[in-house]
């Protein structure tokens, strides 16, 4: 089988090693062999037909899955995994796996915890329990930690690695850590990184140690150190990492967030997610927006595929009714209200538009008394002016809406004029925006 990538990696002005685990589903992670391995093992122990329903609690489930759906007469795997973002549910999902979210960081001994949950099904409702056996991981880990120290020697022509840093969960298995330390040596350090979010406060009775802040069952994974990382930040550095050309995801991402307050040299993380596991965080335009780690310009590509190229000529509004700088107030209320307009352009004798009108302006100035004859006075004594010393953005009918997103954050209405800015043509408001985008939106859902 290919090993997988070894790549130097500079965050923060440090560099250190990516083992990319994510690449080469099912033929070069080493995650991957091992569940295709205990997957063979399973095999061979099956007589009947047809595979009975399995149920695993492993956190990387992926691998797994992926093989299932080679077996034209598996059974539904059914993946019990503790709520948490670095979930991939929709890719599980995808690959027609069921899920069973239990309580995030559930104590050891409690119904929740997903080792109980799964023994549970499987005696009630029947099935098998897939999980790894340490003579699997102990052979597949030997491979490992060979390939890692091979791939460091070519790159930087020593084999000493200082430190390796990897995300644990509590299903990491304790055997992983402990042969990875027996191979490289106490010299070396084994980091492992924890989500901090928990949303828990540690006490004698919860998951947590009340001294530490982690959760108890680190106590038996054999690390050096252990460092607490929040989804926010890992998603940042996943992204940063992304933004660089490695397509990893959040997992890898709180794993070298960690290296630039590490006293080491040589720093090998590893690498173990893709930024396909991520269609709800890393992967969907909409929620890096709201998190601001859009560069510019895929804010500007997000803003042009959400109104899919249409312009102000796509909107279909009404031709602009124009009233003269000496209409009398009563008459352009009476358009105003007759057609609906809450604005209209006013222009001069050269049809040149100098400013504007607002019904409730208007409307406000008759209630308050300051405007007390409506059928005498002109529009001209209330109506804002164009400052024609100042520049304006020319809005046409060629102009795209997704042109107009940051124009909104400061004004309530925008005229549609000629090329020239000067030949009032139509007027639009955001409202008018809005209801064109739930037009087509109701249009893509009968397709």
């Amino acid at each position: 089988m290919d090993n997988t990538k070894l790549r130097k990696i500079t965050l923060d002005g440090k560099s250190f090693f990516g083992k990319f685990e994510f690449l080469q589903s099912l033929s070069g992670s080493s995650f991957d062999r091992w569940v295709s391995a205990e997957f063979s093992n399973l095999l061979s122990t099956i007589t009947s037909t047809t595979l009975p329903s399995l149920i695993t609690t492993n956190s990387k489930c992926l691998p797994l899955l992926s093989l299932l759906n080679l077996q034209p007469t598996i059974t539904k795997l059914t993946c019990i995994l503790p709520s948490s973002p670095y979930t991939p549910t929709t890719r599980i999902k995808l690959l027609n796996g069921e899920i069973l979210q239990t309580q995030s960081n559930a104590h050891p001994s409690s119904p929740e915890f997903p080792e109980n949950l799964a023994n549970r099904v499987v005696s009630e409702m029947g099935g098998k329990q897939f999980t790894l056996t340490d003579d699997v991981i102990r052979v597949e880990v030997e491979k490992f930690c060979d390939e890692i120290k091979s791939q460091v020697e070519a790159e930087s022509k020593e084999s000493k690695v200082d430190a390796i840093v990897l995300w644990i969960e509590y299903d990491t298995p304790d055997i992983l850590l402990q042969r990875v330390k027996k191979k490289f040596g106490n010299e070396c350090k084994i980091i492992g990184v924890v989500n901090s979010d928990s949303g828990l406060s540690a006490s004698s009775e919860s998951p947590l140690n009340p001294k530490s802040g982690l959760p108890k069952w680190i106590a038996s994974k054999n690390l050096d150190e252990v460092k607490l990382v929040s989804f926010n930040d890992a998603l940042k550095c996943a992204r940063r990492l992304n933004l660089q050309g490695v397509y990893c995801g959040v997992r890898s991402g709180a794993v070298c967030s960690v290296v630039k307050d590490l006293d080491a040299n040589n720093v090998v993380c590893i690498l173990d997610d893709s930024w396909n596991d991520y269609e709800e965080s890393l992967k969907n335009v909409d929620y890096l927006a709201t998190q601001n780690l859009l560069t510019t310009a895929e804010e500007q590509h997000s803003k042009v595929m959400e109104y899919r190229g249409a312009s102000i000529e796509d909107l279909q509004l009404p031709e602009a009714v124009s009233i003269p700088k000496n209409c009398k107030i009563e008459i352009a209320l009476e358009i105003m209200i007759s057609r609906d307009f809450s604005q209209l352009p006013v222009i001069d004798n050269h049809r040149k538009m100098i400013g504007w009108v607002s019904l409730g302006s208007l409307q406000s100035h008759i209630s308050d008394g300051s405007l007390k004859n409506p059928n005498v006075e002109e529009i001209s004594s209330w109506m804002y002016t164009f400052n024609r010393k100042r520049s304006y953005q020319i809005i046409t009918p060629d102009t795209l809406l997704s042109d107009l997103d940051s124009f909104w954050e400061n004004h309530t209405v925008a005229f549609v004029t000629d090329q020239s800015g000067k030949f009032p043509l139509a007027v639009v408001t955001k409202f008018d925006i809005l209801k064109f985008k739930n037009h087509r939106a109701k249009l893509n859902a009968l397709y």
